[in-house]
């Protein structure tokens, strides 16, 4: 497995979505920030409001150390200190759209959890992985994760406690049936 370092621009819209979610109440997004994350980035904060500008170098500086450690040996290590950037200019998330149960799974929710999962891969060296921002970063991705399967309208679409009407009678082992 290889490390990057994430480029710039995605790294800013991944800090503007977390600071949106963590400065707006739960119904604005339909999930809760983890309170762990809260906690890691207490320090990215100012008068209770929290800024995506110090979110992004925390969540910069965490990436480049997973990038030094994985290549300590090999290259020059690179500088932790993030570049400045406007980053109030790269946003990938949007308001909440409602249908008739809940909340509607966007397609900006999809590509928040691409960036979620990009930088979890990114600082997941042995050197960062138990790290506490990534472990709470991990704990938001899920959350986010399951938002889109709850508001899913596939997951509307089956009963609970039942099978699909196509799928009584069949019978186990078939292709497509996880056995574990």
């Amino acid at each position: 497995m290889s490390c990057t370092v994430m480029n710039l621009e995605p790294l800013a819209a991944l800090a503007n979505a977390v600071e949106d979610r963590l400065n707006c109440d739960y119904g604005f997004w339909g999930f809760e920030a983890p309170d762990s994350l809260r906690r890691e980035l207490n320090d990215c904060q100012s008068s209770g409001i929290f800024s995506a500008e110090d979110i992004y170098r925390r969540l910069h500086a965490l990436n480049v150390r997973a990038y030094n450690s994985r290549y300590r040996n090999r290259q020059e290590p690179a500088d932790e200190e993030a570049p400045t950037i406007d980053g109030s200019k790269y946003v990938v998330h949007q308001g909440p759209k409602y249908r008739e149960h809940g909340y509607a799974v966007c397609p900006w929710h999809y590509q928040l959890a691409q960036l979620l999962d990009f930088w979890l891969c990114q600082t997941s060296e042995g050197a960062t992985r138990s790290d506490p921002l990534r472990l709470a970063m991990r704990e938001f991705r899920d959350n986010l994760y399951h938002f889109i399967i709850r508001n899913n309208l596939h997951y509307f679409s089956v009963r609970w406690g039942e099978l699909p009407s196509s799928r009584r009678g069949e019978v186990r082992g078939e292709a497509g049936h996880c056995t574990e």
